[in-house]
């Protein structure tokens, strides 16, 4: 995956040059054309526009395509040398204006862990929503500290260091991205909807381990919860999207962890997909191979790896061993005992085996 400045859409941007790629216009205007008044005329523009633009290194990105176009510039070749952007709220043949806050990203945009992470993010615990002008709202919520951090950390790292606005809603910390950020996004991931978007064929397909490791982390992060309380020790993942449940749980089983089955829940109204990972092994892998940023998680599954450990079966595991206890003769309450489950846990099994007529 790999996004150069000609992906984005021209309408939307504009684009200030270094003093290289400027000079590099301007003779080349000057050359072909003799003036900018002259090349105003060809592009049937207001001379006075151009001269700004020009006088700036700050053009908008369709006219600055024009431009290059009828000079034999290829814009891609020379898209290093942009060395910031704006977001136009607007489209009108004046090309708006350029209100957003600025970015500044090296072209061409590629596929890394950091870009994997902050599209996990805002499908999870994100926004990104348009307004009726065009504008994009990019908002990040988390309650951890430690989470924002890294979103703002990675989200650097791929965009450029601009500023970042941080405060609170409801009690609960978010941060905002400006506009350009959203508008790139959407050129590679169109759908962010938490109910319909899914996981890109960019980051499921990814032979680097990394890209899918950061994805599945920041998911875990915002969607995943720990719970330890014995007998139950266990990882949930959770949403209320299950087709992208689903990829997720495939990724997950790539790095050799065996997930549970993905199971259906209505909570207070909403309809909910989710699946454990559990077992000692199990989740072992996980933080070995993933692991949790969000403190209180990674505590929490510290805790189970480092506690007095009962044998942990999974479920095909724990049907395959009752199984085989009942045809060595052992009578329930032996099963219990030796597996050191309740007796309750062994009836459960034993009746779900009856029903699938595995037993009499």
């Amino acid at each position: 995956m790999q996004i150069n400045i000609t992906d984005l859409p021209s309408e939307r941007f504009f684009v200030k040059l270094n003093k290289e790629f400027a000079y590099k216009i301007n003779n080349s205007v000057t050359m072909k054309y003799g003036s900018i008044r002259k090349l105003a005329k060809v592009m049937n523009l207001w001379s006075g526009s151009l001269c700004s633009w020009r006088k700036n290194s700050n053009y908008p990105l369709k006219i600055l395509s024009e431009i290059c176009r009828l000079c034999e510039i290829d814009l891609n070749k020379e898209q290093q040398n942009i060395i910031e952007l704006k977001s136009c709220f607007y489209k009108n043949r004046n090309f708006g204006n350029a209100k957003s806050k600025p970015i500044y990203p090296k072209f061409p945009i590629t596929l890394t862990p950091e870009l994997s992470s902050v599209i996990a993010h805002l499908f999870c615990d994100g926004c990104v929503s348009t307004e009726k002008n065009g504008y994009l709202h990019v908002h990040y919520y988390n309650k951890d500290r430690g989470l924002l951090e890294i979103f703002k950390e990675h989200t650097r790292k791929v965009f450029g260091d601009f500023e970042i606005y941080q405060s609170k809603n409801k009690g609960v910390d978010f941060v905002t991205l400006p506009s350009p950020v959203g508008v790139i996004l959407k050129t590679v991931v169109p759908d962010f909807n938490g109910k319909t978007c899914r996981i890109p064929d960019f980051i499921k397909n990814s032979n680097d381990t990394e890209i899918k490791r950061t994805f599945v982390k920041a998911f875990a992060d915002d969607e995943g919860s720990v719970k330890f309380k014995p007998p139950y020790r266990h990882i949930e993942l959770s949403c209320s999207n299950e087709n992208m449940l689903f990829d997720l749980r495939k990724m997950i089983e790539e790095f050799g962890i065996r997930c549970g089955t993905v199971c259906y829940k209505n909570h207070n109204g909403f309809d909910f997909y989710y699946f454990y990972v559990r077992g000692y092994e199990n989740l072992k892998k996980f933080k070995e191979s993933i692991d949790f940023i969000h403190k209180e998680k990674a505590n929490k599954l510290e805790s189970i790896l480092n506690s007095k450990q009962i044998p942990h079966y999974g479920q095909v595991e724990s049907k395959e061993l009752v199984i085989n206890l009942l045809k060595s003769g052992r009578k329930r309450t032996e099963i219990a005992k030796e597996l050191n489950r309740n007796i309750s846990t062994i009836d459960y099994h034993i009746r779900i085996l009856r029903q699938k007529g595995v037993i009499n």
